[in-house]
């Protein structure tokens, strides 16, 4: 969503006096529906990194997950 947004604020401030609607939504919606896509596998990585830093993991987080799968 940051990037859309920033993208928004780029394009609106160069053009405008005259904003053309119809090409900015369209390039917008193609923003918005491949940037997730492109990425999720960094940002699902980053999260992660993110959890482990507050969360730290345990030992027992390893054993509760095995007995799960037994």
């Amino acid at each position: 969503m940051g990037p859309l947004v920033v993208a928004l604020g780029i394009a609106l401030a160069i053009t405008w006096p005259t904003v053309q609607v119809v090409p900015l939504h369209v390039v917008l919606l193609v923003g918005a529906l491949t940037l997730p896509i492109l990425l999720y596998p960094s940002s699902y990585t980053m999260w992660q990194a993110i959890d482990l830093v507050m969360r730290p993991a345990e030992p027992d987080d390893f054993c509760r997950a095995a007995s799960k799968r037994a």
